[in-house]
């Protein structure tokens, strides 16, 4: 196999797999056959990487100095390798759904719930705010505060970094919300 040939072939078997996996293609099975495109691109550009270095060995000692250089192109194509799986799993997280599974008017419920939760966080975040802002909590040092100063401004932090706490987890939950299937959940 051409050195070339087994690199651009690893490259295009990584643009399908993500594309399979991405789009859901072969829907409930496109995770495996991704995983299985993706390693069949690893399979072929390790043995592209074998079969260049089988060759180099064979070359003059000058070559084998030149070590570095010779493989620069699969430095830069393990980066891009690297670079691809961190912003695949940064888009789509090995996260299961707190969803999968349920019926419709169970999301439904569930979405309404949290939909109350977010708008009573963001209350209380505001009015939280607003008494630190009317409190004043910001505006003095807090070297040359009093121990009641102090004290109203760490229960102030504790207070909202609860709410800022609660707001992430409701976020987390959400995270793979995208993994419910369209073809699942009809009515929603």
């Amino acid at each position: 196999m051409n050195f070339r040939i087994g690199i651009f072939t690893s490259f295009i078997f990584l643009i399908i797999a993500t594309a399979i996996f991405g789009t859901k293609l072969f829907f409930p099975y496109y995770k495996t056959i991704a995983l299985t495109i993706y390693l069949i691109g690893w399979i072929i550009f390790i043995y592209s990487v074998y079969y260049k270095k089988k060759k180099l060995i064979k070359k003059t000692e000058e070559m084998a100095i030149s070590f570095f250089s010779s493989y620069r192109i699969y430095i830069l194509f393990s980066v891009i390798i690297i670079l691809f799986i961190y912003l695949f799993l940064v888009i789509f997280p090995v996260v299961k759904s707190p969803y999968i599974g349920m019926k419709d008017y169970e999301i439904s419920r569930s979405l309404k719930e949290d939909e109350k939760l977010l708008l009573y966080l963001n209350s209380r975040i505001n009015e939280n705010l607003k008494i630190a802002i009317d409190g004043g909590y910001f505006d003095f040092a807090f070297n040359s505060n009093n121990q009641k100063n102090k004290s109203k401004l760490k229960d102030f932090w504790i207070d909202h970094l609860d709410l800022i706490l609660e707001l992430d987890i409701l976020k987390d939950k959400y995270k793979s919300f995208y993994k419910l299937s369209p073809l699942e959940q009809k009515d929603f």
